[in-house]
């Protein structure tokens, strides 16, 4: 089979047409149909194409699944990060650590699913939840902070009694109590 000027621009305006990067037409695609006149050489061919035509849909297949597990993989990785990062919010030192968490996971979406994937909307809901977790447990800890009464040697005092880090093993001095209730109250 000798390619024609006719063959070439068919195949031309193919390509133009996006049918070979388009999944749906390319697994639908099919080989013409063998003519009535061809010889035993053109009919060898014809079939080594069929042949090699079933062998790439059906690697096309296995590697769509394979995407389909690989992408499974990273959005449940990603919920799990998120959920860790959400737990975490509390001992976020700055907004810095928590901005870079937020650009990695949206990073992560962005370049893992196709924007109109359904993981992809669920995956950024879940973000978009996660920083109104930080903006949340951000003012919470501001809070608790402002309710902290620091004393000595790193022990504070908070108005939840469970919540209370007392060094159990240290031994005050009398002399020293009256200088941390003066530091309790306010005097110096």
């Amino acid at each position: 089979m000798q390619i024609t000027e006719d063959i070439n621009t068919g195949f031309s305006q193919r390509i133009k047409a996006g049918e070979f990067s388009n999944r749906e037409p390319a697994r639908q695609t099919e080989l013409p149909p063998l003519p009535d006149t061809a010889d035993d050489n053109l009919k060898s061919f014809y079939e080594e194409c069929q042949t090699t035509l079933a062998s790439y849909k059906q690697k096309m297949a296995a590697m769509e699944q394979t995407v389909s597990q690989a992408s499974e993989k990273m959005a449940k990785k990603m919920i799990s990060s998120g959920v860790e990062y959400a737990a975490d919010l509390k001992t976020a030192k700055d907004d810095s650590q928590a901005y870079m968490c937020i650009c990695l996971l949206n990073h992560m979406a962005d370049n893992t699913f196709d924007r109109n994937d359904n993981i992809h909307g669920e995956l950024s809901n879940m973000i978009l939840g996660v920083i109104t977790s930080r903006e949340q447990a951000t003012k919470e800890h501001d809070e608790e902070r402002a309710t902290q009464v620091h004393v000595e040697k790193g022990a504070f005092y908070n108005g939840v009694v469970t919540n209370q880090n007392i060094h159990t093993n240290e031994v005050v001095p009398d002399l020293q109590i009256d200088a941390e209730c003066k530091h309790i109250k306010g005097d110096k």
